[in-house]
């Protein structure tokens, strides 16, 4: 009996983080696509190294899942909207086949996924529309940190440098 309650328990949070994959996809959609970056919410963005590994995925998803299921309801807080974004272009992600294995394996659609050439997190940042948590790494890639470093608010990493 145990393994069927697993089972089912299973099944609904795959279906729970699906349906939060699909929903933060069209928030990245919406807000990118507001007019001239202004009006409107931003993105509290989870983004993981600039390897784009499975690990990096999956931090960012689950760190942007629970975050989502956990902020307050503030009117700064529901200003921003929690999505996982890959630090990878799209066309980038078939390079990652485990990544992709592992995403089939946890039943997850790749369809939902967002990835950072899907964006302008900048255009973002300086509309004041953007914050980012870091997770699996500790900084920015060189080449963001000038225009993003003050967006980063939040640091969840494992590494010690």
């Amino acid at each position: 009996m145990a393994a069927a309650s697993s089972s089912a328990s299973s099944s609904a949070t795959t279906s729970g983080l699906n349906s939060f994959l699909a929903a933060a996809k069209g928030r990245v959609a919406a807000v990118a696509g507001a007019s001239g970056g202004g009006g409107g919410g931003g993105l509290h963005v989870s983004i993981g190294n600039e390897a784009g590994d499975a690990d990096s995925l999956v931090s960012a998803i689950c760190h942007s899942y629970v975050k989502d299921a956990t902020t307050s309801t503030t009117a700064d807080a529901a200003a921003f909207e929690h999505v996982p974004v890959l630090s990878i272009p799209r066309g980038d992600f078939k390079l990652r086949p485990e990544t992709s294995e592992l995403m089939a394996l946890a039943g997850l659609s790749t369809e939902h996924l967002c990835f950072v050439d899907e964006l302008e997190l900048s255009a973002l940042a300086q509309a004041s529309r953007l914050r980012l948590s870091l997770v699996d790494h500790n900084q920015l890639a060189p080449k963001l940190i000038d225009d993003l470093n003050d967006m980063v608010v939040e640091i969840v990493d494992h590494h010690l440098d």
